[in-house]
């Protein structure tokens, strides 16, 4: 029901368990996801406390809704952006309301639809090296695996001429450090310069910003364009003249002139990147673990999805044009993005006095959403701690209620990349289970760990090849 019709009034009120001076302190370090999840059953719109810091936790999903379609009232910033800000700086993730229309259009080339087959190619080639180089009866631990490919994926998307796999190997370490100390940090403002894990994040996030630039100057020095993100991003221009994203005084909502040649500062190149392989390698990897995860603890469904991917590829790697045929495959996709959202907590700070529902905001007020608790909602997903995949076949996406089902956010600010990591993490999926059974090792209980992402415990599963697969030859599974 939406916002305009509705009848009854929207309800406000506060979290139990506060205590004195700590507010819910105590409840969210102990767990986060628990304490999200228990509002929804209190309000619908949640005060929450941390020391002197308040936020109001949006738990209906016509408020999310309102929430992401007025990006100029409810404005990107707050705990989570404030951290998320020290590692991206402001590219298209993390940038303000001002600038997010200019750096929008001027990545928009990248993300095109018709260069998808193109990335999918690139993404099909790395997922059969990863499937091949598996061997029967090995243990694998499938987030590990899956970050490592995601890594691959992204770096050759965004780098035609990068770095090799020694340095690949180099940025998923250090991204995997500022992931997990990411979401601690937004939470310990006291002693931030002070903590062990600070002081490595610190120099993780050096290296890092030294191998970017690294490459962005030599992409510069060589002046030859491949086909590939970045030169698009070191070509992009900004042609707009129809006043969207402009001050109606001839320049850019970020001050910069509307002569049609300004571009993407050497700056913002490099926040882009930054936000690319950050978002895109977590993103993809986490959902392709989880979806791993849970096809090996359904036995059943697994078999059900093998045998659609069977019929489709008999043994060759997932291709961009068998997406349309991979309609379990895909549905597996969405409802590991439902239970196990990467991006599972956001922030927004109100930018003037407003109002959410029945309650008046005033300009500065932390407003806060949480895809994991939206899509846990049982009044909104029977059964919601179940994993259904037929329950999209049922209810799919577009007759939820707007804002019930967001991985990708909405809006002006939906992920640009939400195609691009769907392809990927249906493409692998679909060629892991034509080639592999997974197998779960018995004593080994996975969670989830909120970091800046959402991502699992270690998930080791046992492999079994399957009958079907084709990928190996005479000598044996290639890289085995």
């Amino acid at each position: 029901m939406s916002q305009h019709h509705r009848i009854t009034p929207y309800t406000t009120g506060t979290a139990p368990g506060r205590w004195w001076l700590l507010g819910h302190a105590a409840r969210i370090m102990k767990d986060p996801l628990a304490f999200l999840t228990s509002l929804s059953a209190h309000a619908d719109l949640v005060r929450i406390s941390i020391g002197p810091w308040h936020g109001l936790v949006v738990c209906h999903p016509d408020l999310v809704h309102r929430v992401l379609m007025d990006d100029r009232t409810f404005d990107k910033d707050g705990p989570i952006y404030e951290q998320s800000k020290r590692t991206l700086g402001e590219g298209l993730v993390t940038c303000p309301h001002q600038a997010h229309r200019r750096q929008r259009r001027l990545l928009q080339p990248a993300f095109r639809r018709d260069r998808l087959p193109a990335y999918a190619a690139t993404m099909t080639g790395h997922i059969d090296t990863m499937t091949r180089s598996w061997a029967d009866g090995q243990t694998i631990e499938a987030f590990s695996c899956m970050h490592a490919n995601s890594a691959r994926v992204a770096t050759a998307t965004l780098f035609a001429a990068g770095p090799d796999e020694a340095a690949i190997t180099e940025m998923v370490r250090c991204i995997d450090i500022i992931v997990k100390a990411g979401f601690w940090n937004m939470f310990a403002p006291l002693g931030r310069q002070l903590a062990p894990w600070n002081r490595r994040c610190a120099r993780a996030q050096a290296t890092l910003n030294a191998t970017i630039d690294g490459i962005i100057s030599d992409y510069r020095r060589r002046g030859r364009r491949h086909e590939d993100m970045l030169s698009l991003l070191l070509e992009a221009r900004d042609e707009a003249r129809d006043g969207d994203g402009s001050n109606g005084d001839g320049s850019n909502e970020d001050g910069t002139d509307q002569d049609g040649t300004d571009g993407l500062a050497p700056s913002e190149i490099h926040d882009q990147v930054m936000s690319f392989l950050m978002a895109g390698i977590d993103t993809t990897g986490s959902t392709m673990a989880w979806a791993c995860h849970l096809l090996a603890e359904n036995p059943g469904i697994q078999e059900r999805v093998r045998a659609e991917v069977h019929t489709v590829l008999r043994g060759r790697a997932a291709e961009w044009h068998d997406l349309p045929r991979l309609e379990l495959t895909g549905r597996v996709i969405s409802e590991a993005l439902r239970l196990y959202p990467p991006g599972w907590l956001f922030t927004r700070t109100v930018t003037q006095d407003s109002r959410l529902g029945d309650t008046v905001l005033p300009r500065g007020t932390t407003v806060i959403f949480s895809p994991y608790q939206m899509h846990r909602q049982g009044g909104l997903f029977p059964d919601p701690e179940r994993f259904d995949p037929d329950r999209w076949l049922t209810t799919p996406a577009g007759r939820l209620p707007r804002g019930a089902y967001i991985p990708f956010s909405a809006g002006a600010r939906q992920c640009i990349g939400n195609d691009f990591g769907l392809t990927e993490a249906t493409l692998t999926l679909a060629t892991v289970i034509d080639r592999w059974h997974l197998h779960p090792r018995p004593g080994s209980p996975v969670r989830p760990v909120p970091g800046l992402a959402l991502r699992p415990t270690p998930i080791p599963l046992r492999l079994r090849r399957t009958s079907h697969d084709a990928s190996t030859d005479a000598d044996g599974p290639a890289g085995a």
